[in-house]
């Protein structure tokens, strides 16, 4: 199987809003606490734009979801920049489960406000939840969930991202000589572009064009 393309050359090929996608899906799969933070950076602007995306209460679970598996995280650190840490992200979250209007949603995030205050009173409560209840409770059928909500998510936005043909986006770049320079500098990049047209993926989807000149890309939808 051949490796991943370089990022330079990927560019060329994936719009940036569907590579912002790509790469926080790909942060959840790999379940990479360190950058959940900016997996909800990311969740937020994107409801922030379409509110619709997602119900109240889908967004609330998924946020919580990821602050969950962060605090909890930190929480096993017993360093106390760590621990600051987590009462800078736990104030956060207590003022916005405060304006929530969904009873089952305020439920759910009090409890979970009160078991970190527990925690962060308590250094011998905080050492026997990250051996015993942690595992149990936050483990891989909690990541799998999470995972599962956040491929609804992305699956969603996914299809409202507009990748127009060659000929839509011709018409969308102004016809001024120095409009055309400026759209010049991002087609410029030989060397990424030869890296991309001789990967094997990208030339075994070549390799289905009819005689007509129009690609058959079975897949080309899901991307």
């Amino acid at each position: 199987m051949e490796g991943p393309l370089p990022l330079s050359s990927l560019r060329l090929l994936v719009p940036p809003l569907r590579m912002m996608t790509a790469v926080m899906w790909k942060v959840v799969c790999l379940r990479d606490i360190v950058h959940y933070g900016k997996v909800e950076e990311f969740v937020s602007l994107v409801t922030e734009a379409i509110p619709d995306i997602f119900t109240e209460r889908q967004m609330r679970l998924l946020t919580l979801g990821l602050r969950s598996k962060m605090m909890l995280q930190i929480l096993s650190s017993e360093k106390p920049e760590d621990l600051r840490d987590v009462e800078t992200r736990l104030n956060s979250l207590m003022q916005t489960t405060s304006k929530l209007a969904h009873p089952g949603n305020e439920a759910m995030e009090s409890n979970f406000v009160r078991l970190i205050q527990r925690l962060l009173d308590d250094p011998k409560g905080r050492e026997h939840f990250r051996k015993n209840v942690f595992p149990a409770e936050y483990g891989s059928d909690f990541d799998t969930a999470l995972e599962t909500v956040f491929c609804e998510f992305f699956t969603r936005l996914d299809k409202l991202v507009l990748i127009p043909d060659f000929e839509q986006t011709a018409m969308w770049i102004g016809d001024t000589p120095t409009a055309l320079e400026e759209y010049m500098q991002c087609v410029s990049k030989a060397n990424d572009l030869k890296v991309l047209l001789r990967s094997k993926a990208h030339l075994s989807k070549m390799n289905t064009m009819d005689t007509s000149g129009k690609s058959v890309f079975p897949g080309y939808n899901q991307f």
